[in-house]
């Protein structure tokens, strides 16, 4: 019960929101509810069930009725709300589920039909608004309920899709806080610049003001901080732009008029948000990049040159610790054999599997590498050489004990390991720490393999 229950609340919760909008014997000027019922039902379809849609239909009627709504006006307005939101969500089951969470440019495209969509279906039963409502025909009804709902879809559902967890929520805000510099945060002082302006100065463009701030907020922060800056951008014209439009019943102009700012604030909506996703997709892309040219591509270790790069930085930092670092070479012994006996697939498998007992049996701060073929290294900070040691022989007698299987059945592989250590009494670049595990890995290889040896202080 704890769905259809979590349902009805956010339902109610949301529609009193509205009402609370809503002039006397007017429509609400922000009606957040139907655009929050399908954004949660798109996050979490096993929420839109049986019992949740009776959930959210209990909502929508209790919320009115106790607000002074009578029974046929009520049944009628949640008539066409839900059937709109049927119509999105039923769309929005059809897509793949990077465009639920809007993470491709086509997204913001779907979220545009999908929110047209729903907006026009329901608008075919909220036409009679014009009539009642608004002493107009139900033409201009239908107009105003689908203006109305298209800019409340284009509004909510990016946030309803984008925002994360509560834990992710939570680690992001505090992640941006952290990192929080005067620099980084002039596109949200001259949206905020744009948006007084656009209050003072008025008039039918003004409601495009904040667009080119909002497009450099889009290229500065990610995908969910441009929903929330667009959300309150546009929430602030709705509710203090559109009020000073002249309104008389009956008056096709304040209709017309009506319609022109919220088309506006969709188009609004639109343009940040597809910049945002456009360059999330382009930050993807170069990180992708970048983890592939300093990552080997079987093992998923740094490659020999970003091992070296980032040791050399890490052994610069470590020359001002009062402990040691300690630098590995692993050599898979007989590797050689393996390929020939068990063939190379089962070669690879061998690599793979000595990788994961490696890298899962390091401490965070370690480095791992393949510096190439069947030869690996690892550097570890802070370390005594007692403590090295004994992590050299535990990855040795792990990597022994472990099976790898093959085509021809599982086998057993052995790795020797050569180790030098940096300190107060002994330091050196890395390179030269390189050499002299190189040459411990050789003596380990010579005493007969499956063997742990470090250079001598």
């Amino acid at each position: 019960m704890g769905g259809p229950v979590l349902v009805y609340g956010v339902v109610f919760a949301a529609c009193l929101l509205g009402i609370m909008s809503r002039p006397t014997g007017l429509l609400a000027v922000f009606w957040p509810a139907n655009a929050i019922l399908l954004g949660l039902f798109v996050r979490a379809p096993s929420l839109a069930t049986w019992p949740g849609w009776a959930a959210a239909l209990v909502g929508y009627v209790l919320a009115d009725l106790s607000t002074g709504g009578e029974v046929l006006t009520t049944s009628w307005l949640t008539a066409a709300n839900l059937f709109g939101v049927i119509v999105g969500f039923r769309i929005y089951c059809l897509l793949g589920s990077e465009h639920r969470r809007i993470g491709d440019p086509r997204s913001v495209l779907y979220l545009l039909v999908i929110s047209t969509a729903s907006a026009a279906s329901g608008a075919v039963i909220g036409a009679n608004v014009g009539p009642v409502f608004m002493d107009q025909s139900r033409w201009i009804g239908a107009v105003v309920w689908f203006t109305t709902e298209l800019t409340h879809c284009m509004l909510i559902l990016p946030l309803m899709l984008t925002l994360p967890g509560p834990g992710r929520l939570a680690t992001a805000i505090e992640s941006s806080f952290s990192r929080a510099s005067v620099k980084k945060l002039v596109p949200v002082a001259v949206l905020g610049l744009s948006v007084l302006a656009a209050a003072g100065l008025g008039g039918p463009g003004a409601i495009a003001f904040p667009v080119p701030a909002l497009l450099w907020c889009s290229l500065s922060y990610g995908i969910s901080a441009t929903v929330v800056l667009t959300l309150a951008t546009t929430l602030f014209q709705l509710l203090f732009m559109i009020p000073e439009v002249p309104y008389a019943p009956g008056s096709q102009s304040h209709t017309l008029s009506m319609m022109s700012l919220r088309l506006g604030t969709v188009l609004l909506a639109v343009s940040p948000l597809t910049a945002a996703t456009v360059n999330s997709l382009r930050r993807d892309t170069l990180r992708q990049l970048q983890h592939a040219a300093n990552h080997d591509s079987l093992t998923g270790a740094l490659v020999h040159g970003s091992f070296v790069e980032k040791a050399e930085a890490l052994l610069s930092g470590e020359k001002r610790r009062s402990r040691g670092l300690a630098v590995m070479m692993l050599d898979i012994d007989h590797f050689k054999s393996i390929n020939d006996q068990y063939g190379h697939a089962a070669g690879d498998e061998a690599l793979v599997t000595v990788t994961e007992l490696i890298r899962q049996n390091l401490r965070q701060g370690d480095l791992f590498g393949r510096l190439g073929g069947e030869e690996f290294g690892v550097v570890m900070p802070d370390v005594g050489r007692d403590q090295a040691q004994m992590a050299a022989e535990r990855l040795r007698c792990l990597i022994r004990d472990a099976e790898v299987g093959g085509r021809k059945g599982g086998f057993r592989v052995t790795v020797s390991i050569g180790g030098a250590m940096e300190g107060p009494e002994c330091s050196g670049s890395f390179e030269e720490l390189l050499a002299r595990a190189d040459v411990s890995l050789y003596q380990a290889k010579h005493a007969g393999r499956n063997q742990t040896v470090f250079a001598a202080d």
